[in-house]
């Protein structure tokens, strides 16, 4: 019911948008198409696709693989690993909804090349880990001998033919193929909202702050125009909004993430923590080395 109804006004509000502006929806329906099919599908889909083909045949290191697919790979990537993790056995559900968010990353590359975060990077990784592993510690998650035992009892709930044969390939490439459609709708759909915003009599400065967090590679432009407010923080905006991800990078991963339990008012909350600290840390990083 809940999906339902959100899919109701996601449409009736588009329906809305495009009877009262009609031609700030076409404009803003052709920058998202371009940005799903220039950006987002060829740097998401295919690590996506390998990165669930090797959880299938994943055995044990959940936790390792779960960190290492989120950090290299992007959004949102990193909340279907822990997703498919939890649903394989190999990491329990309290610990799953954190690596999902937590692990749930933009890529290296889009820091380094696109959102020019080459220094703060390590910093950022590692505000995540240790936000990771304190959330962790407190849903009651521990190591050693308890871990083992998970992974003793998840090796037994997973089917024999699961784990001598792997997943089924043409499935998860339909699956995988469904998400990024789904993706693409959610890029349009703020992409709009974003050229929306960008009208003049929306020009305000609070909205002008407000629009990048709709969409995190547009977001990255808006930070670096000319007429954004507040340079002086454009390149933290910058580390937020790469850490956040965006309301977009957000409705995406919970299209992966139903089987967690895992909310999207409480999503948000934990990635505003994560991308606050990182912001934090960064500052002390600078202000202990300055450049």
């Amino acid at each position: 019911m809940k999906n339902r109804c959100f899919s109701i006004f996601l449409i009736g509000s588009a329906l809305l948008l495009m009877l009262l502006f009609p031609d700030i929806t076409l404009e803003g329906t052709r920058c998202g198409l371009l940005l799903w099919y220039q950006r987002f599908l060829p740097a998401v889909f295919p690590f996506m696709i390998l990165s669930g083909l090797l959880t299938g045949y994943l055995k044990k290191g959940g936790a390792v693989f779960a960190v290492a697919a989120g950090f290299l790979n992007g959004y949102p990537i990193g909340a279907k690993t822990a997703a498919d993790l939890k649903k394989k056995g190999l990491l329990p559900e309290n610990t799953a909804r954190y690596y999902a968010v937590f692990c749930n990353m933009s890529s290296p590359m889009f820091m380094t090349a696109y959102a020019g975060l080459e220094k703060e990077m390590p910093v950022i990784y590692l505000t995540s880990i240790l936000l990771l592993v304190v959330f962790c510690k407190l849903a009651g998650t521990q190591t050693g001998r308890q871990k083992k035992s998970h992974e003793a009892s998840a090796a037994d709930a997973v089917s024999p033919a699961q784990n001598e044969t792997g997943p089924n390939t043409g499935d998860y490439l339909l699956d995988c193929t469904g998400i990024m459609v789904k993706a693409g709708i959610y890029i349009m759909y703020f992409s709009i909202l974003m050229e929306l915003l960008s009208q003049p009599a929306c020009s305000t400065p609070a909205l002008k702050l407000l629009a990048p967090f709709l969409e995190l590679t547009t977001g990255i432009n808006r930070i670096g125009s000319a007429d954004f407010p507040m340079p002086s923080l454009a390149g933290y905006y910058r580390i937020f909004l790469c850490v956040s991800g965006g309301l977009c990078t957000a409705f995406q991963s919970g299209e992966v993430t139903y089987d967690l339990n895992l909310s999207l008012p409480r999503y948000l909350l934990l990635k505003l923590i994560q991308a606050s600290a990182a912001c934090a840390t960064c500052f002390v990083f600078h202000s202990a080395f300055p450049v």
